[in-house]
């Protein structure tokens, strides 16, 4: 969105209102959203049995991919849940080569959202 003012309110603020006004029926659950300082080249969100992956493109902008849709129980889905996993563990508990690299994921805050 090229301004972060402008994805703080329009993109993170509603999404992490969201995340507080959902009660999880189990502890896997819920909205979690992570924040990390690193660049990416897809996106993943894992919904109830299926992940859904954003994939970035040189010079295009996030609407313009392609998005892949993977199922429970495949080798897609394991691949980009388990990274998904990995991102929660490095939010949990930050370990090596990652933290000399000075990688950094946590929880999206409420105090993430002032600018």
């Amino acid at each position: 969105m090229e301004d972060p003012a402008r994805y703080t309110r329009e993109i993170l603020r509603p999404l992490f209102a969201a995340s507080q006004r959902i009660s999880p029926a189990t502890p896997s659950a819920g909205l979690r959203i992570f924040t990390f300082n690193f660049p990416c080249s897809f996106a993943i969100e894992k919904i109830d049995k299926s992940c859904r992956v954003m994939l970035y493109g040189h010079g295009k902008r996030g609407t313009e991919g392609p998005i892949l849709v993977f199922d429970e129980n495949t080798p897609y889905w394991n691949y980009f849940a388990d990274q998904i996993q990995w991102l929660e563990r490095l939010a949990k508990s930050p370990r090596e080569p990652w933290t000399s690299k000075g990688l950094l994921v946590r929880p999206l805050q409420e105090a993430d959202l002032v600018i």
